[in-house]
């Protein structure tokens, strides 16, 4: 079986913030790691930009040419970026601060624009790329149909510079909504809902006012270029089930721009699981944002911001729930940690049905959680170094396809 596509891993793993962060980490991983993951073909990457290394490149379009030789000389292309966080990632705290500017601001705008000009000038020739972002902002912030609006209207702004993009250069960029606990979207039946009800209404009446083009046209535009980025590790982190999930996401006619790869914690009956609840206390950590979501009994759900909340204020509420899923992403080779296990199983899930149904092209591991894992689990279970742990996620994803009869063939 012959299935166009590429495998990367995000380099939001590594600091990024500026253009020498970035050569640093592509030298000191990418490089090295290539050998392990891309032995034989160009490799494809997952770049992060900084806010300052987007500035950098913005500023001078030499620079753009001159990463784009460094990649060609080294075996790399560059397919997809991570656009999401526009603050340092590596930050003592990021927490809820990784959605500002959130999709109600411009400088979001702005920012998302300079990187689709950026990753049309490094893309391979007649090669499509893909950028993720929020899908909007954080609901406790701002919700509702009005919220979803405005959001709109600016994401249609960014479809409107890719059109433009794509007449220039001939690349088409698609622009990759990722839905994550606790924002704008984040089951999937509420993506299906936003793009049928405003992305495929109103959004393409804004497209082509924006564009010039016509009804027709506007809406293979905004199709082209509005899609989604699907997160194995956000989704189920929701309970669902990822094979319905995609399903839904094709029967809606969402375009899965981009597929995101890795695992998510579960704490199975935390009530009488002392041992698991001992372990998971251990990822409770200050820089990144843990949204918990508790599956109770009667099928209710439960949600919470972050871990920190669940541990030491809403315990008693949240004991008598059959499971806890917890978003801290963790590598796809791990079906367990100790008494804690991850939700590898709706990975393969997702892998399996996507590989198939021929989803999509771009295919991206992001375990970004490195050095905030548990010391004793960063050297016990997850590999010696990251270099290492980097290399056994491509081992076991490889595995995953060679077992689906298919292998990367993109480029």
């Amino acid at each position: 079986m012959k299935r166009e596509f590429a495998l990367t891993y995000c380099m939001n793993v590594h600091p990024t913030e500026t253009l020498q962060d970035v050569y640093d980490s592509l030298r000191g991983f990418a490089v090295q790691l290539k050998p392990l993951a891309a032995p034989r073909r160009s490799m494809g990457l997952g770049l992060r930009l900084g806010r300052a290394a987007v500035k950098e490149l913005t500023a001078d379009p030499g620079a753009v040419h001159s990463l784009r030789q460094f990649l060609d000389n080294h075996g790399f292309f560059a397919m997809t970026i991570n656009a999401y966080p526009m603050g340092d990632f590596r930050a003592g705290r990021v927490k809820e601060e990784v959605y500002r500017p959130t999709w109600l601001d411009e400088e979001r705008v702005t920012f998302t624009e300079e990187a689709a000009r950026i990753l049309a000038g490094l893309l391979p020739a007649g090669a499509v790329g893909t950028v993720s972002t929020p899908s909007g902002t954080f609901k406790p912030w701002a919700s509702g149909r009005e919220t979803e609006r405005s959001i709109l209207t600016n994401q249609v702004r960014v479809a409107a510079t890719l059109e433009q993009l794509r007449q220039q250069s001939g690349h088409s960029i698609m622009l990759c909504l990722e839905p994550e606990p606790l924002t704008t979207l984040e089951r999937t039946d509420e993506v299906a809902a936003y793009f049928q009800g405003l992305v495929y209404g109103e959004g393409v009446a804004q497209h082509a006012q924006l564009t010039g083009l016509s009804a027709s046209a506007a809406e293979e535009s905004i199709r082209r270029h509005l899609g989604l980025c699907f997160d194995t590790c956000h989704q189920a982190v929701e309970f669902e089930d990822l094979k319905a999930s995609l399903d839904l996401l094709l029967r809606a006619g969402v375009t899965v721009g981009k597929m995101q790869l890795s695992n998510a914690l579960e704490l199975a009956m935390p009530i009488s699981n002392i041992a698991g609840m001992e372990r998971l206390q251990a990822f409770d950590e200050e820089r990144y944002l843990h949204q918990t979501v508790g599956l109770a009994s009667g099928g209710e759900i439960l949600r919470a911001e972050d871990l920190k909340q669940v541990l030491s204020r809403d315990l008693e509420q949240w004991l008598p729930c059959e499971a806890w899923r917890v978003h801290f992403h963790v590598p796809v080779f791990l079906p367990s940690l100790g008494p804690l296990a991850t939700t590898q199983a709706a990975l393969l899930d997702a892998l399996e049905f996507s590989i198939l149904a021929g989803v999509t092209q771009h295919y991206e591991l992001e375990t970004y959680t490195w050095d905030v894992l548990p010391a004793g689990d960063r050297d016990e279970s997850c590999g010696t170094s990251l270099l290492d742990s980097l290399r056994r996620e491509f081992e076991w994803t490889h595995r995953q396809l060679r077992r689906l009869g298919c292998e990367v063939i993109l480029r």
